[in-house]
């Protein structure tokens, strides 16, 4: 894989603090589980030819790469988690800031006015759900012209998109479908939930 692919920019920045003996343990543990999810999608869009990661399909259930490790843990432990992955997330791309530093995309080209918050919710019924908010600057940075809902609107360009999308990595990694069919509006999951976005101005 070129040195110049993002993804490969990725692995080689998570793996490097992975391995660094002085990186504290919460951060390597969070390097460890991010570092994960990009080999397995790297596995799967075949720029890596690796050993696959944990996780994966059986008998109708889904299981995110995560979830064998973190079996067992609380809704509130499993955002603790989250929140880790994406502060690391984050220093990796404040450190690329520095010249001749890897430039990791997603979460790391965020600027320090995007705010990012984890929230939990348990219900009477017995669920549970993560919520993963991106807050925007009244600016509205990362937002292109576009079609929302059949309207024109401000919309995610591709540096706030993949932004998105790694936040989507991270909410799924601890996740587990246990056999849902939404046929039968049978929903059957580790937790709901999901990850969205705003800005000054709209609804919280």
């Amino acid at each position: 894989m070129p040195v110049t692919s993002p993804l490969a920019a990725k692995v080689k920045a998570l793996r490097a603090m992975a391995e660094r003996p002085d990186t504290p343990a919460d951060e390597r543990a969070a390097a460890e589980r991010m570092l994960t999810r990009a080999l397995r999608r790297a596995a799967e869009t075949g720029e890596l030819i690796e050993e696959q990661p944990a996780g994966g399909h059986a008998a109708g259930r889904t299981y995110g790469p995560k979830h064998d490790e973190t079996e067992g843990l609380s809704i509130v432990d499993l955002a603790r988690l989250m929140r880790q992955d994406i502060k690391l997330a984050r220093k990796l791309g404040q450190a690329a800031a520095e010249p001749g530093a890897v430039v990791v995309p997603g979460l790391g080209a965020l600027p320090r006015a995007v705010k990012v918050s984890v929230r939990t919710s348990t219900y009477a019924a017995g669920g549970r759900s993560i919520h993963i908010r991106l807050y925007l600057p009244a600016d509205g940075w990362g937002l292109v012209d576009g079609q929302r809902h059949g309207r024109t609107a401000k919309v995610p360009g591709p540096v706030l998109e993949a932004a998105l999308a790694e936040l989507r990595d991270v909410h799924g990694a601890y996740q587990a479908d246990y056999g849902s069919d939404l046929s039968r509006d049978l929903i059957m999951r580790r937790y709901l939930g999901g990850v969205d976005w705003t800005r000054p101005g709209e609804p919280d």
